[in-house]
């Protein structure tokens, strides 16, 4: 068994020992190089109960400071993902574009089916080049999306997805399940958020 405590410097130097579960009074070994009255005394003594609720505290503390490899999209992917519906209004999805500050809204059927995707560009182009501000209360959502939409498995590689953005320019890619039904969006800042935050990062040329 393992046990450590930190110092305010988070350098712990460990003890290892044995502990006997059937002795729920076991003491721990006495740490090298104290005297027997030290031993003796109750600061230093650690029953069975005590130690395994410390070691499982450690641990616990431990496994949640170890980051897990980024693989695949489930593990970087916006989950749940703001959606819209084929008829609102592009007014409607403006708005909420810009008060949930993303940039692209998978669109979504009746029937829950993934359809298209529209962004902030999207509605940008069909103002410029096909309407008005006045038409954005009216015209809907199919009138400015693209489609068809290209999607990525819960458990495409990360680097396949990255491959995609590169050669289609793409800067997002919406993620489905089994049933082919929406589980998030991963985007261009989820992967530099990765490559930043779930280092060693090694580079060939």
């Amino acid at each position: 068994m393992e046990f450590g405590l930190f110092s305010e410097n988070g350098i712990r130097e460990i003890e290892y020992f044995k502990l006997d579960p059937r002795d729920q009074h076991a003491e721990t070994p006495a740490v090298r190089g104290v005297s027997k009255e030290h031993k003796e005394d109750t600061s230093f003594r650690l029953n069975y109960r005590q130690g395994q609720k410390a070691y499982n505290n450690t641990a616990e503390q431990l496994k949640k400071n170890v980051k897990e490899e980024a693989v695949y999209a489930s593990q970087i992917m916006t989950s749940p993902v703001l959606s819209v519906h084929l008829n609102q209004t592009l007014h409607e999805v403006w708005n909420m574009i810009q008060q949930k500050e993303i940039r692209h809204a998978p669109v979504l059927a009746e029937n829950g089916q993934l359809i298209g995707i529209v962004s902030d560009r999207d509605i940008l182009d069909f103002l410029l080049n096909r309407g008005t501000k006045q038409e954005l209360m009216v015209r809907k959502v199919r009138d400015a999306m693209s489609q068809p939409v290209l999607t990525a498995h819960t458990k495409t590689e990360i680097r396949k997805i990255a491959q995609i953005f590169h050669q289609k320019h793409f800067s997002s890619l919406p993620i489905v399940d089994d049933s082919n039904r929406l589980a998030g969006i991963v985007t261009t800042s989820d992967i530099i958020k990765t490559v930043m935050n779930f280092g060693p990062l090694a580079l060939w040329v």
